[in-house]
């Protein structure tokens, strides 16, 4: 699943390089910097010390990692919902400048087959920072031997991210992107 979807992002870098002009006008356009918000109350840690060595190695994008305190995942800011996975557990929104975020709620969590997780948002849909997007049921991720680290990954985002590590409520200020 997701790494099909990383090969998809590889193909449709090579179409950027083809569109190239129509992508540098596209970057002055949003320059500036681009700021996201804790989709769920926790501590928030770079990606590099998820649980998961996959998501550790930023294979998938760089990001955080966020030992969760609660159950209900918002939007971290606005975007549209391009992905709901059919097991619930992930989602990957885009912002509106391009930036492709994916939310995964659980670690392996996708053995789960959609146990213990609830989603409120359909592909397509606009979102707004603050928007629930997911509710995961800890108590079954846990009973079933899985971690509910829970990760917020920017695939493919050019420019240096910088991570508001610690413990962040809903909506909190947790990474730059400038």
């Amino acid at each position: 699943g997701m790494l099909r979807q990383v090969e998809k992002d590889d193909k449709s870098k090579v179409k950027d390089e083809a569109n190239n002009n129509e992508v540098k006008t596209a970057e002055n356009i949003d320059s500036g910097e681009f700021n996201l918000f804790s989709p769920i109350e926790g501590l928030v840690k770079p990606i590099s010390e998820s649980e998961d060595g996959a998501f550790a190695s930023k294979a998938l994008g760089d990001g955080v990692a966020i030992d969760i305190k609660s159950n209900k995942i918002f939007a971290p800011c606005d975007a549209k919902v391009e992905t709901v996975f059919p097991t619930g557990h992930a989602i990957g929104l885009s912002a509106s400048n391009g930036i492709n975020i994916l939310i995964h709620a659980g670690i392996d969590t996708v053995n789960l087959e959609g146990k213990g997780f609830k989603s409120f948002v359909s592909e397509g849909d606009a979102v707004k920072k603050g928007d629930l997007l997911m509710e995961m049921d800890p108590q079954v991720i846990k009973d079933a031997g899985y971690s509910t680290q829970t990760m917020l990954v920017l695939m493919d985002v050019e420019g240096t991210i910088s991570v508001d590590q610690g413990q962040k409520e809903v909506g909190d200020h947790i990474i730059r992107i400038s």
